[in-house]
């Protein structure tokens, strides 16, 4: 599926050679070599509505609701933060509705380089951090 990933070079290199598409199946990747359950691309429907999800990743205390963003830099990535965050937050509400007993956590993955931070309760995690983030955060 992919080519193999034995350093940290190596999952950089990937992450800004692939489309999207692979982006969102590389990103689901990480977090199944984490330990989670997860699903790609799945639709969630209820009362006539939907709303779509790059990944679900679950694990024994969490779900973390997953949107990939394969922003390939900072400029123009900031001018968009704010209207993917604002969406992500509807769209995990709809999410949490279906599902009152999950806890739920909002994820939005990038290449970018940098640590975590947090934006109205969605993390913003660059896919080189999310390693580390998934051990000490979910």
């Amino acid at each position: 599926m992919f080519p193999e990933i034995t350093s940290i070079e190596d999952l950089e290199q990937l992450s800004e050679q692939v489309t999207w598409q692979y982006f969102e199946k590389l990103v689901a990747f990480v977090f199944e070599q984490n330990n989670f359950d997860v699903e790609h691309n799945k639709v969630i429907v209820a009362d006539k509505e939907k709303r779509q999800f790059d990944v679900i990743a679950k694990n024994k205390s969490t779900t973390c609701l997953i949107e990939c963003k394969h922003w390939k830099s900072r400029s123009g990535a900031a001018s968009l933060l704010q209207e993917a965050v604002e969406t992500h937050i509807e769209r995990c509400k709809f999410y949490a509705e279906q599902h009152p007993e999950e806890t739920i956590m909002p994820l939005l993955v990038t290449p970018l380089h940098g640590m975590p931070e947090e934006h109205k309760d969605v993390y913003i995690v660059p896919l080189l951090s999310l390693n580390w983030f998934l051990n000490n955060s979910a």
